[in-house]
């Protein structure tokens, strides 16, 4: 069998970018032509659209081979797409695909922007996504809104880029606040005068005052080599040589500088780590700390503090090359394969850093890949979200709206949905210290106090629960998806979803009309500091309400996974005993979902109770159902502690059978959960 008719694979030079001779055919406007489906997916069209490529994916690897930049592009673009080239070979083998279709096809789809080129390769699957990008002060610019990104962060274009977005956020942003003139923190890093030497000493200002100042967000990667101490404080008072920072550190210090402002937050730095009092002082402190700087620097893809933010982007190890605009204009754009998603980082999975940028009125995170093929600036302020590549619309945490916390346009219900919405977030990521746990989002949560209705009242917030909306708010479950365990050592109260390592989430809409069973007689908590949103060393709630024995069944036929938290089945005991029919069944089973607060570990058949808490107003459910809380007793009398919620959904039962399965209590009992 003959192979491939091999083309001229000659290489032509154009503004010192190779391309083979098909490739130097290409321009903005032939693959602009108009396609003859409006769909990105239809791959099979008969009619020629875009530009079509060598049909023939032997030559498009041969092209690739003899240094042609943009076949070295698409073909790399395939290989990482399909998970290798054998792979690619395989799935373009089995693909049924029409003789008349092009095997490798470029085009830009007329209902989007020019800022993504689709390359489809033969296969019946979802076309390949590559950037283009024009720089800027051309003429392919007024088209093309996405920029190449610059190889070094710390480059006249990168610096003079971000004082344009803190300067225009600043002047023109109602939704952010100024901080020009914040009062400084307790403690801050003093980098010097505008105009310094790199090296020049650094140190710990604590004498009050008022300027802007900027924070860092960081992932401290386990032990943070350089932080100040009890037996250090009075040196780092004096000086701090910038070759002893990590290089994190260091970074944030360059930025600072080059930005022409004076001082720095650095948590390890500007709090007493072995000084229990100061840290707990400090960490009240954090909302105003983070809402007043003019500037929050995240190291967003840093491991460690000696990582870095500044890294210069592997211009050997990218998928880029450049392309004339068109015929008679040959200003370059530049097509790459598409750059990570960065919202999947360091600091989106560290507890600590949820707070610090959503508190921040304005943020720059430093985004690289592990291979540094990619990096850039992104920007987060409270009114719009931009990247250092032009695009626009890039929500890091589109689930949350940051203004929220300072402009709320919703009544409290609303509100309280939204701190749902915060700890389903947080609860998910991790922490090194399993008792920073209520620290670490002790500033939303005062930012979040100042914006309910009654703020000033005392005692609103327990332990990560909110006494306006307490019954809802007890409600919550933790995930079955994930991993849920108990620490070893004491966090929260049982009723709290702080008491639990691993992601919760509320299972009741906030919009629902509920009819509550339970009355909340007292509540409150034992704090470890002055913080009321901090730590707590104890907890109660004292209620009334109807209690019924019950054990857990599990349902064999139905099950999330082995080691879930997850049943399906509670059976009714009376008296002590589970009621049988002759034929062995069970006569009180009550079919519904009870989320226990960690993985079951043999719990099926275990001895509970289960407190009736709100039922909806009316037996025509959506997607409203019954909810309660699952107990376990106590050694003590009449004191019980939460190991879960049950759910009776309407797809199993009734609000009479409900009903029915409570008939039997008459009396409320008062009772205290811990």
């Amino acid at each position: 069998m003959d192979g491939p008719t091999i083309p001229d694979l000659t290489l032509h030079q154009r503004d010192a970018t190779s391309l083979c001779r098909k490739c130097s055919q290409i321009t903005l406007e032939r693959l602009q032509e108009p396609p003859t489906s409006q769909s990105r997916n239809d791959l099979d069209s008969n009619k020629p659209n875009g530009f079509h490529h060598y049909q023939q994916w032997e030559i498009l690897k041969q092209s690739a081979s003899a240094g042609c930049r943009l076949c070295t592009v698409l073909w790399g673009a395939v290989c990482r797409h399909h998970g290798g080239e054998e792979e690619y070979k395989r799935i373009l083998g089995s693909s049924k695909r029409d003789i008349k279709t092009p095997l490798l096809r470029l085009w830009i789809p007329a209902v989007d922007e020019p800022s993504t080129i689709y390359f489809s390769c033969g296969t019946t699957q979802e076309p390949i996504c590559l950037g283009i990008s024009a720089y800027p002060g051309t003429q392919a610019s007024q088209m093309i809104y996405s920029r190449p990104t610059a190889v070094d962060p710390t480059s006249n274009e990168s610096i003079s880029l971000l004082k344009t977005w803190i300067a225009e956020c600043f002047n023109q942003h109602k939704e952010c606040l100024g901080n020009a003139d914040s009062a400084l923190p307790k403690r801050v890093l003093y980098v010097g005068k505008p105009g310094v030497e790199l090296d020049h000493p650094l140190r710990l200002y604590c004498d009050g005052g008022f300027g802007p100042y900027v924070t860092l967000s960081h992932c401290w990667g386990g032990l943070v080599p350089f932080q100040t101490t009890k037996g250090t404080l009075e040196e780092r008072k004096s000086e701090i040589l910038f070759s002893d920072l990590p290089q994190t550190f260091q970074d944030a210090v360059t930025i600072t500088r080059t930005l022409e402002f004076e001082f720095l937050w650095i948590d390890s730095l500007c709090i007493v780590q072995d000084d229990s009092q100061d840290w707990a002082t400090e960490a009240a402190n954090m909302a105003k700390i983070y809402r007043s700087a003019i500037l929050n620097l995240s190291a967003m893809s840093a491991e460690n503090s000696s990582q870095g933010m500044l890294l210069r982007r592997d211009v050997s190890v990218e998928l880029s090359c450049d392309l004339d605009f068109s015929d008679m204009d040959k200003d370059s754009l530049q097509i790459t394969y598409p750059k990570p998603d960065p919202g999947d980082n360091i600091v989106s999975s560290r507890a600590w850093c949820l707070q610090e940028l959503l508190l921040s009125p304005r943020v720059v995170h430093y985004s690289y890949t592990s291979d540094l093929s990619q990096r850039q600036m992104i920007w987060q302020c409270q009114q719009l979200s931009l990247r250092e590549d032009g695009r626009t619309g890039i929500h890091l945490f589109n689930w949350f709206n940051k203004a929220l916390l300072k402009y709320p346009s919703s009544p409290d219900r609303s509100l309280f949905t939204k701190w749902w919405r915060i700890v389903k977030e947080y609860s998910g990521r991790r922490l090194t210290v399993a008792s920073d746990k209520l620290p670490a989002i002790s500033g939303v949560a005062n930012a979040f106090n100042s914006q309910l209705s009654n703020s000033q009242s005392i005692n609103m917030y327990l332990a990560g629960i909110w006494r306006q909306n307490l019954t809802r708010d007890l409600l919550w479950r933790a995930s079955a998806r994930g991993q849920v365990t108990k620490p070893r050592s004491y966090i929260a109260p049982s009723w709290s979803w702080a008491s639990i390592q691993g992601s919760v989430f509320f299972g009741i809409e906030m919009s629902s009309d509920l009819e509550s069973h339970v009355e909340i007689i007292d509540a409150n908590v034992t704090l470890t500091s002055p913080d009321p949103y901090g730590a707590v060393s104890g907890g109660y709630i004292r209620v009334c309400g109807y209690l019924k024995p019950a054990r857990f069944r599990l349902d064999c036929n139905w099950r999330w996974r082995p080691g879930s938290n997850l049943f399906r089945y509670i059976e009714v005991a009376e008296k002590g005993t589970t009621k049988h029919k002759a034929t062995g069944g069970l006569i009180n089973r009550y079919e519904c979902h009870v989320h226990l607060d960690q993985d079951d570990a043999g719990f099926a058949g275990s001895q509970a109770w289960c407190l009736r808490f709100v039922d909806p107003t009316s037996d025509v459910w959506s997607n409203t159902s019954a909810h309660g809380l699952v107990l376990r007793q106590t050694e003590r009398v009449e004191v019980f502690e939460r190991i879960g919620v049950y759910c009776l959904y309407n797809a199993y039962s009734s609000l009479k059978e409900l009903d029915n399965w409570f008939e039997d209590v008459i009396e409320r009992r008062f009772i205290t959960i811990v």
